[in-house]
C-alpha cells in the first residue's frame, strides 16, 4: 500500500514517513475523488438553488394574495362604514316620524290597536258622538247633536224653536223644503274642537249659491277652516280643513230651520 492512512470523507490519502507514494494511485486517485465529490455538490447546489426560487416565488404570491385580502379587507370596512352611515340616517328620519306621530296608546280611541283602525272610528262618529264643552254656553248637552237640538227647542236662553231639515256627513247636499224664515247650518268635524254656526234669513237666499267660509286657530298647531255653500234649496258642505288636512269626508252639516 503507497499510503498508510485515509481522510475520513474522501479517502485522500495520508502518509506517513515510510509510505512511497505513487502518481498513479494515490494522486490520480485523490484527484477523482475530489472531482467526484464537487460534481455532486454541484448538482445539489442545483436543486437547492431550484427550491430556493420555488420557495421565493411562493413568498412573493404570499405576498400579494396578502395584499388582496388588505385591499378586499378595506373595502369591506368603507362598506360597512357606508352601511352604518345609512342606518344611522333611517333611525334619525324614523326617531323624527316617531316624535311627531306619537303613539298609539296616547290616542283617546277606544280602539288603539292601529292608526287606521283608530280613523276608523272616528270617522264612523255622527254629531251625537262628539262631546261638547257646555262650560261657556248655558246648555245642558254634552255632545254637539244634544247642544244642536237644545238650541234648536229654545234651550240655552232661545226663544224659537228650530226644526231639523236634515244632516249629512261629507259633501252630499241637504236638500232643503218647506218654508223658513231663517236656516241655521251646523258643520261639526271628527273631533270635538271644531265647529262652524251659521244663520242665515231665508230672504237673502235665492237659486244662486252662496258660500260660506270661517275657520279660526286654537294653537299654532291646531288651526281649523269650513266652507259651505247655500241656496234656497239647498246647502253643502265645501270643504272642512284642519291642520292641513282635508277632514271634508268625516265633517258633519246639519241644517235647521224656523
Amino acid at each position: 500500500m503507497s499510503h498508510t492512512n485515509s481522510t475520513a470523507n474522501l479517502a485522500l490519502p495520508q502518509f506517513i514517513g515510510t509510505d512511497k507514494p505513487t502518481w498513479l494511485s494515490d494522486v490520480n486517485g485523490a484527484f477523482a475523488a475530489i472531482d467526484s465529490y464537487a460534481g455532486s455538490n454541484d448538482a445539489a447546489l442545483a436543486i437547492t438553488d431550484g427550491k430556493a426560487d420555488t420557495a421565493i416565488a411562493d413568498a412573493s404570491n404570499a405576498v400579494t394574495t396578502a395584499g388582496n385580502a388588505a385591499t378586499t379587507a378595506g373595502n369591506a370596512a368603507a362598506t360597512a362604514t357606508a352601511a352604518n352611515t345609512v342606518a344611522g340616517n333611517a333611525l334619525t328620519v324614523a326617531n323624527g316620524i316617531n316624535s311627531k306621530v306619537g303613539v298609539l296608546t296616547d290616542l283617546t280611541t277606544t280602539d288603539k290597536s292601529t292608526v287606521v283602525n283608530a280613523i276608523n272610528e272616528v270617522n264612523g262618529k255622527d254629531a251625537g258622538d262628539i262631546a261638547y264643552d257646555n262650560t261657556g254656553s248655558g246648555l245642558t248637552a254634552t255632545n254637539v247633536q244634544d247642544a244642536i237640538d237644545e238650541v234648536a227647542q229654545g234651550g240655552g236662553g232661545g226663544s224659537a224653536a228650530w226644526t231639523q231639515i236634515g244632516t249629512q256627513t261629507g259633501s252630499t247636499a241637504i236638500a232643503i223644503s218647506g218654508t223658513y224664515n231663517e236656516l241655521c247650518l251646523v258643520a261639526a268635524s271628527s273631533s270635538d274642537q271644531h265647529i262652524m254656526t251659521i244663520v242665515i234669513p231665508t230672504a237673502e237666499l235665492d237659486n244662486t249659491s252662496k258660500v260660506f267660509r270661517d275657520g279660526g286657530s286654537l294653537a299654532a298647531d291646531n288651526y281649523w277652516g269650513v266652507t259651505i255653500s247655500v241656496t234656497a234649496s239647498s246647502a253643502q258642505l265645501g270643504s272642512f280643513v284642519v291642520n292641513g288636512a282635508d277632514n271634508t269626508a268625516s265633517a258633519v252639516l246639519t241644517v235647521y230651520g224656523r
